[in-house]
Protein backbone atom coordinates (compact mmCIF):
# COMPACT_ATOMS: atom_id res chain seq x y z
CA UNK A 1 0.00 0.00 0.00
CA UNK A 2 1.12 3.05 -1.00
CA UNK A 3 2.23 5.32 2.28
CA UNK A 4 -0.56 8.55 0.60
CA UNK A 5 -3.36 6.38 0.24
CA UNK A 6 -2.93 5.14 3.80
CA UNK A 7 -3.07 8.66 5.05
CA UNK A 8 -4.92 9.86 3.17
CA UNK A 9 -8.21 6.74 4.08
CA UNK A 10 -7.18 8.21 7.49
CA UNK A 11 -7.85 11.58 7.18
CA UNK A 12 -11.05 10.90 5.77
CA UNK A 13 -11.99 8.29 7.92
CA UNK A 14 -12.53 5.57 5.66
CA UNK A 15 -11.24 2.11 6.51
CA UNK A 16 -7.20 2.07 6.07
CA UNK A 17 -7.78 -1.37 4.38
CA UNK A 18 -10.59 -3.91 2.94
CA UNK A 19 -10.58 -7.77 3.64
CA UNK A 20 -7.71 -8.69 2.52
CA UNK A 21 -5.58 -5.82 3.42
CA UNK A 22 -6.29 -3.73 0.06
CA UNK A 23 -7.44 -0.05 -0.01
CA UNK A 24 -11.46 0.66 0.28
CA UNK A 25 -12.17 1.95 -2.59
CA UNK A 26 -15.83 3.16 -4.37
CA UNK A 27 -16.56 0.31 -6.78
CA UNK A 28 -15.96 2.53 -9.81
CA UNK A 29 -12.22 2.98 -8.80
CA UNK A 30 -11.71 -0.29 -8.16
CA UNK A 31 -9.84 -1.30 -11.36
CA UNK A 32 -8.79 1.73 -13.30
CA UNK A 33 -7.87 0.66 -16.88
CA UNK A 34 -3.90 1.45 -18.03
CA UNK A 35 -2.75 2.00 -20.99
CA UNK A 36 -3.17 4.93 -23.46
CA UNK A 37 -5.21 3.22 -25.84
CA UNK A 38 -7.83 1.83 -22.79
CA UNK A 39 -11.33 2.51 -22.60
CA UNK A 40 -12.34 4.23 -19.49
CA UNK A 41 -15.90 2.47 -17.97
CA UNK A 42 -18.91 4.01 -17.92
CA UNK A 43 -20.24 5.66 -14.89
CA UNK A 44 -23.18 3.88 -13.08
CA UNK A 45 -25.32 6.55 -12.89
CA UNK A 46 -24.55 9.73 -14.83
CA UNK A 47 -26.67 11.78 -12.40
CA UNK A 48 -29.28 14.77 -13.50
CA UNK A 49 -26.35 16.96 -14.58
CA UNK A 50 -25.05 14.95 -16.99
CA UNK A 51 -25.00 16.13 -20.85
CA UNK A 52 -27.53 14.72 -23.40
CA UNK A 53 -28.70 15.00 -26.76
CA UNK A 54 -30.72 18.67 -27.22
CA UNK A 55 -33.99 18.29 -29.52
CA UNK A 56 -34.08 20.90 -32.36
CA UNK A 57 -37.08 23.17 -31.93
CA UNK A 58 -40.02 22.54 -34.00
CA UNK A 59 -40.35 24.47 -37.36
CA UNK A 60 -42.93 25.57 -39.76
CA UNK A 61 -42.78 27.01 -43.15
CA UNK A 62 -45.15 28.66 -45.63
CA UNK A 63 -46.18 28.39 -48.22
CA UNK A 64 -45.19 24.41 -48.13
CA UNK A 65 -44.47 24.06 -51.92
CA UNK A 66 -43.97 26.60 -54.58
CA UNK A 67 -44.43 26.75 -58.62
CA UNK A 68 -42.55 29.71 -59.73
CA UNK A 69 -43.18 31.31 -63.49
CA UNK A 70 -42.10 29.98 -66.12
CA UNK A 71 -38.88 31.74 -66.80
CA UNK A 72 -36.85 32.77 -70.07
CA UNK A 73 -33.54 30.78 -69.38
CA UNK A 74 -30.89 33.42 -67.16
CA UNK A 75 -34.18 35.54 -66.49
CA UNK A 76 -34.41 35.75 -62.40
CA UNK A 77 -37.87 37.33 -62.27
CA UNK A 78 -40.04 37.54 -59.98
CA UNK A 79 -39.07 36.09 -56.31
CA UNK A 80 -41.00 34.57 -53.70
CA UNK A 81 -41.19 35.02 -50.03
CA UNK A 82 -41.52 32.11 -47.36
CA UNK A 83 -42.00 32.49 -43.89
CA UNK A 84 -40.27 30.47 -41.39
CA UNK A 85 -42.11 29.98 -37.73
CA UNK A 86 -40.80 28.34 -34.43
CA UNK A 87 -44.27 26.48 -33.72
CA UNK A 88 -41.96 24.92 -30.98
CA UNK A 89 -41.80 25.67 -27.02
CA UNK A 90 -37.79 26.22 -26.93
CA UNK A 91 -35.19 28.38 -28.91
CA UNK A 92 -34.06 27.68 -32.44
CA UNK A 93 -30.32 28.61 -32.50
CA UNK A 94 -28.07 28.73 -35.58
CA UNK A 95 -30.51 28.13 -38.37
CA UNK A 96 -29.24 26.94 -41.46
CA UNK A 97 -30.66 27.87 -44.61
CA UNK A 98 -30.36 26.11 -48.30
CA UNK A 99 -31.08 24.34 -51.17
CA UNK A 100 -30.69 20.85 -52.32
CA UNK A 101 -32.40 18.43 -55.00
CA UNK A 102 -32.08 18.05 -58.84
CA UNK A 103 -31.41 22.15 -59.70
CA UNK A 104 -30.21 23.80 -56.78
CA UNK A 105 -28.52 26.52 -59.21
CA UNK A 106 -31.24 27.67 -60.27
CA UNK A 107 -32.84 28.97 -56.83
CA UNK A 108 -31.13 31.61 -54.90
CA UNK A 109 -31.88 32.38 -51.15
CA UNK A 110 -31.60 35.19 -49.14
CA UNK A 111 -31.81 34.36 -45.86
CA UNK A 112 -30.02 37.23 -43.87
CA UNK A 113 -32.40 37.45 -41.32
CA UNK A 114 -33.18 34.04 -40.41
CA UNK A 115 -30.55 32.95 -37.41
CA UNK A 116 -32.34 32.00 -34.86
CA UNK A 117 -36.23 32.23 -33.66
CA UNK A 118 -38.01 32.57 -29.89
CA UNK A 119 -40.81 30.07 -30.00
CA UNK A 120 -43.51 31.74 -31.98
CA UNK A 121 -40.94 33.80 -33.45
CA UNK A 122 -40.73 34.31 -37.26
CA UNK A 123 -38.36 35.90 -40.17
CA UNK A 124 -38.73 35.62 -44.12
CA UNK A 125 -36.52 34.00 -46.76
CA UNK A 126 -36.71 35.31 -50.23
CA UNK A 127 -35.77 32.77 -53.55
CA UNK A 128 -35.88 33.60 -56.83
CA UNK A 129 -36.04 30.97 -59.87
CA UNK A 130 -33.17 31.51 -62.30
CA UNK A 131 -33.27 28.62 -64.76
CA UNK A 132 -30.10 27.16 -66.18
CA UNK A 133 -31.47 24.51 -68.34
CA UNK A 134 -34.95 24.51 -70.67
CA UNK A 135 -38.53 22.48 -69.01
CA UNK A 136 -38.97 21.26 -65.37
CA UNK A 137 -36.52 22.23 -62.67
CA UNK A 138 -36.79 20.85 -59.34
CA UNK A 139 -35.34 21.56 -55.26
CA UNK A 140 -36.51 21.89 -52.07
CA UNK A 141 -35.56 24.74 -49.60
CA UNK A 142 -34.10 23.09 -46.49
CA UNK A 143 -34.25 25.07 -43.28
CA UNK A 144 -32.02 23.45 -40.56
CA UNK A 145 -31.93 23.27 -37.04
CA UNK A 146 -30.13 21.35 -34.36
CA UNK A 147 -29.45 18.53 -36.28
CA UNK A 148 -33.40 18.92 -37.54
CA UNK A 149 -34.81 20.25 -40.79
CA UNK A 150 -38.26 21.21 -42.38
CA UNK A 151 -38.40 21.40 -46.20
CA UNK A 152 -40.41 22.81 -48.87
CA UNK A 153 -41.16 21.88 -53.03
CA UNK A 154 -39.86 24.13 -55.47
CA UNK A 155 -40.59 23.68 -59.18
CA UNK A 156 -40.58 25.94 -61.92
CA UNK A 157 -40.04 25.58 -65.55
CA UNK A 158 -36.98 27.19 -67.73
CA UNK A 159 -37.97 28.12 -71.37
CA UNK A 160 -35.06 28.34 -74.41
CA UNK A 161 -35.70 31.15 -76.15
CA UNK A 162 -32.94 29.40 -78.87
CA UNK A 163 -36.73 27.81 -79.85
CA UNK A 164 -38.12 30.48 -81.34
CA UNK A 165 -37.65 33.45 -84.08
CA UNK A 166 -35.49 36.18 -83.32
CA UNK A 167 -36.65 40.07 -84.39
CA UNK A 168 -33.98 42.96 -84.25
CA UNK A 169 -33.63 46.76 -84.75
CA UNK A 170 -30.87 46.86 -87.71
CA UNK A 171 -27.82 48.66 -85.77
CA UNK A 172 -26.88 50.46 -90.13
CA UNK A 173 -28.91 52.89 -91.32
CA UNK A 174 -29.80 52.38 -94.61
CA UNK A 175 -30.60 54.11 -98.00
CA UNK A 176 -34.49 54.56 -98.67
CA UNK A 177 -34.06 53.80 -102.08
CA UNK A 178 -32.72 50.21 -101.99
CA UNK A 179 -34.98 49.20 -104.77
CA UNK A 180 -36.64 46.18 -103.45
CA UNK A 181 -37.92 44.81 -100.14
CA UNK A 182 -35.77 41.58 -100.91
CA UNK A 183 -32.44 44.09 -100.83
CA UNK A 184 -33.60 45.26 -96.81
CA UNK A 185 -34.04 41.23 -96.59
CA UNK A 186 -30.24 40.94 -97.72
CA UNK A 187 -29.37 43.69 -95.54
CA UNK A 188 -30.36 42.06 -92.40
CA UNK A 189 -29.06 38.35 -93.42
CA UNK A 190 -25.97 40.21 -93.43
CA UNK A 191 -26.58 41.84 -89.58
CA UNK A 192 -27.62 38.41 -88.67
CA UNK A 193 -24.40 36.53 -90.08
CA UNK A 194 -22.19 39.08 -88.75
CA UNK A 195 -23.88 38.92 -85.24
CA UNK A 196 -23.41 34.91 -85.43
CA UNK A 197 -27.49 34.75 -85.83
CA UNK A 198 -28.38 33.28 -88.85
CA UNK A 199 -28.44 29.59 -90.48
CA UNK A 200 -25.93 27.87 -92.63
CA UNK A 201 -27.58 29.39 -95.97
CA UNK A 202 -27.88 33.05 -94.80
CA UNK A 203 -31.34 33.45 -94.83
CA UNK A 204 -32.82 33.16 -91.66
CA UNK A 205 -34.06 36.66 -91.82
CA UNK A 206 -36.34 39.07 -93.77
CA UNK A 207 -37.02 42.56 -93.31
CA UNK A 208 -40.06 43.90 -91.74
CA UNK A 209 -40.63 46.10 -95.45
CA UNK A 210 -43.29 45.63 -97.54
CA UNK A 211 -43.49 46.55 -101.45
CA UNK A 212 -45.64 46.86 -104.03
CA UNK A 213 -44.83 43.26 -104.95
CA UNK A 214 -44.19 42.12 -101.71
CA UNK A 215 -45.26 42.44 -98.43
CA UNK A 216 -44.02 41.30 -95.43
CA UNK A 217 -46.81 39.31 -94.33
CA UNK A 218 -46.25 37.32 -97.24
CA UNK A 219 -42.70 36.60 -97.18
CA UNK A 220 -43.12 35.67 -93.25
CA UNK A 221 -44.90 32.45 -94.65
CA UNK A 222 -45.93 30.16 -92.06
CA UNK A 223 -43.38 31.87 -89.02
CA UNK A 224 -44.90 32.09 -85.75
CA UNK A 225 -43.25 32.89 -82.02
CA UNK A 226 -40.88 35.92 -81.93
CA UNK A 227 -38.36 36.85 -79.21
CA UNK A 228 -36.64 39.77 -78.53
CA UNK A 229 -32.46 39.91 -78.80
CA UNK A 230 -33.18 39.59 -74.66
CA UNK A 231 -35.04 36.19 -74.99
CA UNK A 232 -38.18 37.94 -73.65
CA UNK A 233 -41.47 37.39 -75.77
CA UNK A 234 -42.49 39.94 -78.66
CA UNK A 235 -45.15 38.20 -80.03
CA UNK A 236 -46.74 35.01 -81.50
CA UNK A 237 -47.78 36.13 -84.89
CA UNK A 238 -46.95 39.56 -86.16
CA UNK A 239 -49.63 40.05 -88.65
CA UNK A 240 -52.35 40.97 -85.73
CA UNK A 241 -52.38 43.51 -83.17
CA UNK A 242 -50.87 41.09 -79.90
CA UNK A 243 -47.75 42.55 -79.20
CA UNK A 244 -45.86 41.75 -75.78
CA UNK A 245 -43.28 44.24 -75.50
CA UNK A 246 -41.55 46.48 -77.99
CA UNK A 247 -38.34 45.12 -79.92
CA UNK A 248 -35.95 47.29 -78.13
CA UNK A 249 -32.59 45.83 -79.16
CA UNK A 250 -30.12 45.95 -81.82
CA UNK A 251 -28.46 42.64 -83.35
CA UNK A 252 -25.91 42.91 -81.53
CA UNK A 253 -27.75 43.42 -77.88
CA UNK A 254 -27.24 47.16 -77.26
CA UNK A 255 -30.30 48.78 -76.57
CA UNK A 256 -32.23 51.13 -79.06
CA UNK A 257 -33.06 55.04 -77.99
CA UNK A 258 -36.30 55.04 -76.60
CA UNK A 259 -37.51 57.49 -79.25
CA UNK A 260 -35.61 55.87 -82.25
CA UNK A 261 -37.32 55.81 -86.03
CA UNK A 262 -37.78 52.73 -87.40
CA UNK A 263 -38.91 52.66 -91.22
CA UNK A 264 -41.15 49.99 -92.42
CA UNK A 265 -43.51 50.87 -95.23
CA UNK A 266 -46.22 48.30 -93.56
CA UNK A 267 -49.45 48.60 -91.96
CA UNK A 268 -49.68 46.73 -88.62
CA UNK A 269 -51.03 43.83 -90.66
CA UNK A 270 -47.83 43.74 -92.71
CA UNK A 271 -49.50 44.62 -95.92
CA UNK A 272 -48.03 47.52 -98.05
CA UNK A 273 -48.92 50.77 -96.57
CA UNK A 274 -49.28 54.45 -98.68
CA UNK A 275 -46.05 55.66 -97.38
CA UNK A 276 -43.12 53.44 -98.75
CA UNK A 277 -40.73 56.06 -100.80
CA UNK A 278 -42.93 54.92 -104.19
CA UNK A 279 -41.81 51.17 -102.94
CA UNK A 280 -38.24 52.41 -102.06
CA UNK A 281 -37.48 54.50 -105.48
CA UNK A 282 -38.21 57.77 -104.69
CA UNK A 283 -36.71 60.15 -102.35
CA UNK A 284 -38.72 63.11 -102.49
CA UNK A 285 -41.50 60.68 -100.64
CA UNK A 286 -42.36 59.61 -96.92
CA UNK A 287 -41.79 56.64 -95.27
CA UNK A 288 -44.25 54.94 -92.51
CA UNK A 289 -42.32 53.30 -89.42
CA UNK A 290 -42.46 53.24 -85.93
CA UNK A 291 -40.80 53.22 -82.27
CA UNK A 292 -39.21 50.42 -80.82
CA UNK A 293 -40.33 50.55 -77.60
CA UNK A 294 -43.77 51.06 -78.80
CA UNK A 295 -46.48 47.99 -78.74
CA UNK A 296 -49.62 47.04 -80.86
CA UNK A 297 -49.85 49.30 -84.14
CA UNK A 298 -46.92 51.95 -83.32
CA UNK A 299 -43.94 49.49 -83.26
CA UNK A 300 -44.63 49.10 -86.90
CA UNK A 301 -47.28 52.17 -88.02
CA UNK A 302 -47.04 55.21 -86.10
CA UNK A 303 -45.07 57.53 -87.65
CA UNK A 304 -43.31 58.92 -90.82
CA UNK A 305 -40.15 60.19 -91.75
CA UNK A 306 -38.49 60.97 -95.05
CA UNK A 307 -37.20 58.90 -97.69
CA UNK A 308 -34.00 61.32 -98.65
CA UNK A 309 -32.67 60.30 -94.79
CA UNK A 310 -31.17 56.70 -94.41
CA UNK A 311 -33.57 54.64 -91.50
CA UNK A 312 -32.60 51.68 -89.40
CA UNK A 313 -34.99 48.83 -90.16
CA UNK A 314 -36.68 45.57 -88.35
CA UNK A 315 -35.12 42.65 -88.81
CA UNK A 316 -37.19 39.51 -87.97
CA UNK A 317 -36.35 35.38 -88.42
CA UNK A 318 -38.40 33.28 -90.31
CA UNK A 319 -37.03 29.74 -89.48
CA UNK A 320 -39.74 27.79 -87.12
CA UNK A 321 -43.34 27.63 -86.31
CA UNK A 322 -43.93 27.48 -82.82
CA UNK A 323 -46.51 29.37 -80.52
CA UNK A 324 -45.15 31.70 -78.10
CA UNK A 325 -47.25 32.10 -75.16
CA UNK A 326 -45.64 34.43 -72.46
CA UNK A 327 -44.74 33.41 -69.22
CA UNK A 328 -46.95 34.34 -66.83
CA UNK A 329 -46.12 36.72 -63.95
CA UNK A 330 -47.80 36.84 -61.07
CA UNK A 331 -49.32 40.28 -59.70
CA UNK A 332 -52.27 43.05 -59.60
CA UNK A 333 -53.91 43.54 -62.98
CA UNK A 334 -53.80 46.26 -65.32
CA UNK A 335 -55.48 47.21 -68.27
CA UNK A 336 -57.36 49.67 -70.61
CA UNK A 337 -61.05 50.13 -70.34
CA UNK A 338 -62.64 47.83 -72.81
CA UNK A 339 -64.10 51.10 -74.69
CA UNK A 340 -63.86 54.53 -75.51
CA UNK A 341 -65.13 57.11 -72.75
CA UNK A 342 -67.44 60.02 -73.54
CA UNK A 343 -66.45 62.21 -70.46
CA UNK A 344 -69.41 62.41 -68.17
CA UNK A 345 -71.33 60.12 -70.26
CA UNK A 346 -73.13 58.58 -68.11
CA UNK A 347 -70.14 56.69 -66.50
CA UNK A 348 -67.46 58.18 -64.02
CA UNK A 349 -63.58 56.28 -64.31
CA UNK A 350 -64.49 54.42 -61.43
CA UNK A 351 -67.40 52.44 -62.79
CA UNK A 352 -65.85 52.55 -66.21
CA UNK A 353 -63.03 50.26 -64.79
CA UNK A 354 -65.41 48.18 -62.96
CA UNK A 355 -67.23 46.87 -66.23
CA UNK A 356 -64.04 46.29 -67.90
CA UNK A 357 -62.57 44.12 -65.48
CA UNK A 358 -61.72 40.62 -65.96
CA UNK A 359 -63.56 37.79 -64.66
CA UNK A 360 -62.44 37.12 -61.38
CA UNK A 361 -60.31 39.98 -60.69
CA UNK A 362 -60.24 41.99 -57.12
CA UNK A 363 -61.22 45.50 -56.79
CA UNK A 364 -60.25 47.81 -59.67
CA UNK A 365 -59.87 51.69 -59.58
CA UNK A 366 -59.02 54.10 -62.30
CA UNK A 367 -54.65 55.05 -62.73
CA UNK A 368 -55.61 58.60 -63.12
CA UNK A 369 -55.01 61.85 -61.58
CA UNK A 370 -57.63 64.55 -60.63
CA UNK A 371 -57.49 68.05 -58.86
CA UNK A 372 -57.10 66.26 -55.13
CA UNK A 373 -55.42 63.20 -56.01
CA UNK A 374 -52.50 62.06 -58.31
CA UNK A 375 -52.41 58.66 -59.80
CA UNK A 376 -49.95 57.33 -58.41
CA UNK A 377 -51.81 57.31 -54.32
CA UNK A 378 -53.72 54.06 -56.00
CA UNK A 379 -49.79 52.65 -56.17
CA UNK A 380 -48.16 49.85 -54.06
CA UNK A 381 -44.25 50.33 -54.75
CA UNK A 382 -43.85 46.45 -53.86
CA UNK A 383 -46.07 45.62 -56.13
CA UNK A 384 -45.79 43.87 -59.37
CA UNK A 385 -48.82 45.01 -62.07
CA UNK A 386 -49.05 42.27 -65.13
CA UNK A 387 -51.72 43.08 -68.41
CA UNK A 388 -54.30 40.53 -68.40
CA UNK A 389 -51.93 38.16 -71.00
CA UNK A 390 -49.52 37.87 -67.66
CA UNK A 391 -46.43 39.95 -69.13
CA UNK A 392 -45.36 42.30 -66.10
CA UNK A 393 -45.82 45.89 -66.53
CA UNK A 394 -43.62 46.97 -63.86
CA UNK A 395 -43.61 47.35 -59.92
CA UNK A 396 -45.40 50.40 -58.68
CA UNK A 397 -42.05 52.52 -58.08
CA UNK A 398 -41.10 51.72 -61.44
CA UNK A 399 -44.64 52.87 -63.13
CA UNK A 400 -44.25 56.05 -60.95
CA UNK A 401 -40.50 56.63 -61.96
CA UNK A 402 -41.76 56.33 -65.89
CA UNK A 403 -39.70 53.22 -66.24
CA UNK A 404 -42.22 51.00 -67.10
CA UNK A 405 -41.08 47.22 -68.30
CA UNK A 406 -44.23 47.00 -70.93
CA UNK A 407 -47.07 48.88 -71.85
CA UNK A 408 -50.12 48.17 -70.02
CA UNK A 409 -51.67 48.45 -74.13
CA UNK A 410 -54.40 45.23 -73.15
CA UNK A 411 -58.10 45.69 -72.57
CA UNK A 412 -59.50 44.31 -70.03
CA UNK A 413 -61.43 41.92 -72.15
CA UNK A 414 -57.84 40.60 -73.29
CA UNK A 415 -58.36 42.19 -76.99
CA UNK A 416 -55.42 44.73 -78.31
CA UNK A 417 -56.11 47.74 -79.89
CA UNK A 418 -55.04 47.46 -83.07
CA UNK A 419 -55.29 51.06 -84.01
CA UNK A 420 -54.19 54.26 -81.86
CA UNK A 421 -55.43 54.31 -78.40
CA UNK A 422 -55.12 57.52 -76.56
CA UNK A 423 -55.38 57.47 -72.70
CA UNK A 424 -56.75 59.95 -70.12
CA UNK A 425 -54.50 60.58 -67.17
CA UNK A 426 -55.37 64.31 -66.17
CA UNK A 427 -51.73 65.45 -65.03
CA UNK A 428 -47.99 66.01 -65.83
CA UNK A 429 -46.74 63.04 -64.11
CA UNK A 430 -48.49 59.44 -62.63
CA UNK A 431 -47.46 61.63 -59.04
CA UNK A 432 -48.91 64.80 -59.49
CA UNK A 433 -52.21 66.01 -59.44
CA UNK A 434 -53.95 66.70 -62.38
CA UNK A 435 -54.04 69.86 -63.93
CA UNK A 436 -55.97 69.72 -67.05
CA UNK A 437 -58.60 66.93 -65.99
CA UNK A 438 -62.13 67.81 -67.64
CA UNK A 439 -63.27 68.47 -64.26
CA UNK A 440 -62.42 65.52 -62.39
CA UNK A 441 -64.14 64.03 -65.83
CA UNK A 442 -67.43 65.16 -65.12
CA UNK A 443 -67.74 67.66 -68.31
CA UNK A 444 -67.20 66.55 -72.35
CA UNK A 445 -67.49 70.86 -73.26
CA UNK A 446 -65.51 71.10 -76.17
CA UNK A 447 -63.36 74.35 -74.66
CA UNK A 448 -62.11 72.43 -72.14
CA UNK A 449 -58.76 70.11 -71.97
CA UNK A 450 -57.16 67.12 -70.55
CA UNK A 451 -54.24 65.64 -70.72
CA UNK A 452 -53.77 62.38 -72.17
CA UNK A 453 -50.92 59.84 -73.41
CA UNK A 454 -50.59 57.04 -75.13
CA UNK A 455 -50.66 53.33 -73.95
CA UNK A 456 -48.42 52.34 -76.72
CA UNK A 457 -45.28 54.53 -75.89
CA UNK A 458 -45.11 53.94 -72.11
CA UNK A 459 -41.88 52.40 -72.48
CA UNK A 460 -39.94 55.67 -73.78
CA UNK A 461 -40.25 58.08 -71.59
CA UNK A 462 -43.29 60.14 -73.55
CA UNK A 463 -46.18 58.05 -72.17
CA UNK A 464 -47.62 60.46 -69.63
CA UNK A 465 -49.43 63.65 -69.74
CA UNK A 466 -47.02 65.60 -72.74
CA UNK A 467 -50.17 66.45 -74.72
CA UNK A 468 -53.54 67.59 -74.09
CA UNK A 469 -57.08 67.47 -75.79
CA UNK A 470 -60.60 68.81 -75.85
CA UNK A 471 -62.75 66.90 -73.21
CA UNK A 472 -65.14 66.61 -76.52
CA UNK A 473 -62.42 64.12 -77.77
CA UNK A 474 -63.51 60.50 -78.85
CA UNK A 475 -61.58 57.50 -78.71
CA UNK A 476 -60.10 58.04 -75.27
CA UNK A 477 -59.73 55.72 -72.52
CA UNK A 478 -58.45 54.87 -68.73
CA UNK A 479 -56.06 52.81 -67.28
CA UNK A 480 -57.08 50.09 -64.30
CA UNK A 481 -55.52 48.55 -61.77
CA UNK A 482 -56.15 46.18 -59.27
CA UNK A 483 -55.57 47.11 -55.77
CA UNK A 484 -55.52 45.27 -52.44
CA UNK A 485 -58.19 47.70 -51.05
CA UNK A 486 -62.23 47.50 -50.94
CA UNK A 487 -64.24 48.96 -53.85
CA UNK A 488 -64.81 52.39 -54.08
CA UNK A 489 -68.37 53.67 -53.12
CA UNK A 490 -69.35 54.41 -56.74
CA UNK A 491 -68.29 50.97 -58.09
CA UNK A 492 -71.13 49.96 -60.43
CA UNK A 493 -71.75 46.57 -61.04
CA UNK A 494 -70.03 44.36 -63.70
CA UNK A 495 -72.26 45.06 -67.30
CA UNK A 496 -72.01 41.51 -69.25
CA UNK A 497 -73.17 43.26 -72.13
CA UNK A 498 -70.16 45.44 -72.57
Amino acid sequence: MHKFAYLLAIVLGAPACGEGGALATDAADAAVPEGPDAALPAAADAGPDAATPVEPAVLGIEPTSAVFAEQWIGSSRPAQVFTVTNVGDRDALALTVSVAGEHPGDFDVDASDCDALAPSASCTVTVSFTPTGAGARRSSLRVGNRGGAETTELSGTGRDPALFNRVFVSSQKYSMTLGSAQAYDAECNALATAAGLNNATEDAFIAWISSATSSAASRLGDARGFVRMDGRAFADELSGGAIYRGVEFFETGAPVPPTQFVASGTTPLGELSVNSCASWTATNRGVTGGRATSGPHQWASSGGSLCSTPQHIYCVEITKERQLVPPQYPGRLMFLTNADFPVADPDTPQQACTRSAPAGSGPVVPLVSTATQAAAEVLEDDADYVRPDGVLVGSGAQIKSGEWLSGAWQQGDGTYPTSIRRVWVGGTAVDQLGDLTCEDWTRSDADIDGRWSHPQRATDGSSWGTSDRRCSSPSMRFYCVETGAAAPADTAPADTDD
